[in-house]
């Protein structure tokens, strides 16, 4: 049984292929990047980035300048959790993540765990502390960055999987 998933990557492998035909001209220029070459940028730039997002979101806020809100959020969904240990190891966990996403680029679990979490968490922040949505950047607006990127990468791993297949 095909699920939803791999249908809409199938179309989106099929377009794509439709695309480089139509768009691949060989006397272009050589500054044109293929369309294969622009999924696996994207695919790696959106790995980088997500990867680059939590390396500063672990060292930052929650290591290096103990955030008034990271505090305030760590409290209000870890009451039992000493304060100083939930930052530092929500941080290191946030680093954690970083390396497994540069280190196991295949692992599209880690895109789905984001994505999850994300929608998890800003569900929780808008439920219990509805007042950091005021703030200019606050957990929707990261998380929902998050979840975008996240899902570009899930979609464009997919196409570039799909279209280095022989």
């Amino acid at each position: 049984m095909v699920s939803n998933h791999h249908r809409h990557a199938q179309a989106l492998v099929s377009a794509t292929r439709a695309r480089m035909t139509v768009m691949t001209d060989p006397s272009s220029s050589s500054d044109t990047i293929p369309i294969d070459g622009r999924l696996s940028t994207i695919y790696r730039l959106s790995r980088w980035v997500l990867a680059l997002i939590f390396v500063y979101h672990g060292l930052v806020p929650k290591i290096l300048f103990r955030n008034a809100q990271e505090i305030e959020m760590n409290t209000a969904f870890a009451p039992a959790v000493e304060e100083t240990f939930a930052l530092i190891s929500s941080g290191v966990a946030e680093l954690l993540l970083a390396v497994l996403l540069v280190w196991l680029y295949r692992w599209q679990i880690l895109n789905y765990a984001i994505i999850a979490f994300g929608c998890l968490a800003t569900l929780a922040i808008v439920i219990s502390l509805p007042h950091l949505l005021a703030n200019a950047f606050n957990p929707f607006s990261t998380n929902l960055a998050l979840v975008a990127l996240a899902g570009i990468n899930c979609l464009s791993a997919t196409a570039v999987r799909e279209h280095d297949r022989p």
